[in-house]
């Protein structure tokens, strides 16, 4: 199945520009046809140049096939939009994550073939979570910045968030309410959120705590922790939709993170819904 000349080499060329191990640069053209050639597929630099350039745009099936083995993806990355859409989003979170310390995350949290990237780093257990909307990436920051939109959609499902004092700058502290179902006890309970860094319309950094009413230190008995790391950034990937990437950082053991990532699913879903909403 055959796409319009350039749509094989952007993706090829997607997969240069992501595909290689942390701390090292993209593969060249002729590390490639080299590794091509040794797994018994022979091609010249020339050819993969002429691939990633437009000039060369129906390769053999074999090609396709060694390609896609060689940067650990199926071969329906170069044809399969819905596959490719998929891969794309994983692999800018993967680049973001890996450039801000999220050290846990290896090829398996991801949709890629076994044996890619090198080994798995293990260190604290930590927590990501890419959402694509259909919205605007203004639209999704503001569900951060404006108290009006964060209540709508802050916290797992069955919660609400009735109060929320944003001061949203570097070195702010937000204070939001989060009140539990009323089958959980109803009760309110507060976080802060202290921002370290904010680039508009791309990224927020942040450190969550458990607090009281007024903002004061007050972690509840599950969340015996120091403030906790928080990342977001946010990639336009069409006029109006935008994928989000959220990472949690510096959980304690395996129990904490699956809660953790349940709880951000769930809040992630409440905020789909609140875009869907207009």
């Amino acid at each position: 199945m055959y796409r319009e000349d350039n749509y094989f080499a952007a993706r090829l060329n997607m997969l240069f520009a992501r595909v290689h191990l942390p701390g090292r640069k993209p593969h060249t053209n002729a590390e490639v046809a080299a590794a091509l050639t040794a797994s018994g597929h022979p091609v010249s630099k020339p050819y993969i140049s002429q691939l990633r350039s437009g000039v060369r745009t129906h390769p053999s099936d074999e090609t396709v096939a060694a390609l896609a083995k060689f940067f650990k993806v199926r071969p329906d990355y170069f044809y399969n939009d819905a596959y490719a859409a998929k891969i794309d989003r994983d692999l800018e979170s993967r680049a973001q994550l890996e450039g801000y310390g999220l050290r846990r995350l290896s090829s398996r949290a991801f949709d890629l073939a076994e044996g890619g990237f090198g080994e798995p780093r293990v260190s604290t257990f930590d927590v990501a979570c890419t959402r694509e909307f259909a919205a605007a990436a203004t639209e999704v920051w503001r569900a951060w910045e404006d108290p009006a939109h964060l209540t709508q959609w802050w916290g797992p499902a069955g919660c609400t968030a009735p109060f929320a004092d944003i001061d949203f700058r570097v070195g702010g502290t937000s204070v939001v309410c989060l009140r539990a179902p009323a089958e959980f006890d109803g009760r309110g309970r507060y976080v802060t959120m202290t921002y370290r860094r904010i680039e508009p319309i791309n990224l927020i950094e942040f450190d969550l705590a458990c607090t009281d009413a007024a903002g004061g230190h007050a972690p509840l008995a599950a969340y015996r922790t120091p403030p906790r790391r928080h990342l977001v950034t946010l990639t336009p990937v069409a006029s109006k939709w935008t994928s989000m990437t959220v990472a949690q950082f510096g959980y304690p053991d395996e129990q904490a993170r699956e809660q953790a990532t349940s709880r951000l699913a769930q809040s992630l879903d409440r905020l789909t819904a609140f875009l869907e909403q207009g």
